[in-house]
């Protein structure tokens, strides 16, 4: 028989050795990280610090910004200029080593800002 239609009755060997194969992968992704935290931990306590490290009329504009909000809506909302919304944008991409309300939205996806909004 030749060795090519040998493989194509018998395909069930090659998908056992790709099930090996990842489960081999997945041993391995967990061995290696250390003491079991991963990346996220440490990325989250990064980022409470930073949150932490804005005023509160900075964590305001933060929160509203990744809301969704514009700057003349974040304005109105905080009784304050426009322009006075884009300092604030300036100082806060600055602590939180951002570069855009892209950025800064992506930095804090899926943070729940009434846990750390002071009262």
């Amino acid at each position: 028989m030749n060795k090519y239609l040998q493989i194509l009755d018998f395909p069930s060997h090659l998908v056992n050795n790709r099930e090996s194969t990842s489960q081999e992968n997945q041993n391995t992704r967990h061995e290696s990280s250390p003491g079991g935290r991963r990346s996220t931990d440490a990325n989250y306590v990064e980022l409470i610090d930073g949150w932490y490290s804005l005023s509160p009329r900075e964590q305001d504009v933060t929160r509203l910004t990744c809301q969704g909000f514009t700057n003349d809506q974040i304005a109105y909302k905080l009784g304050i200029t426009s322009g006075t919304v884009k300092i604030y944008h300036q100082r806060i991409f600055l602590k939180m080593d951002v570069r855009s309300k892209v950025d800064l939205r992506m930095k804090f996806f899926g943070f729940d800002f009434s846990k750390y909004i002071a009262d």
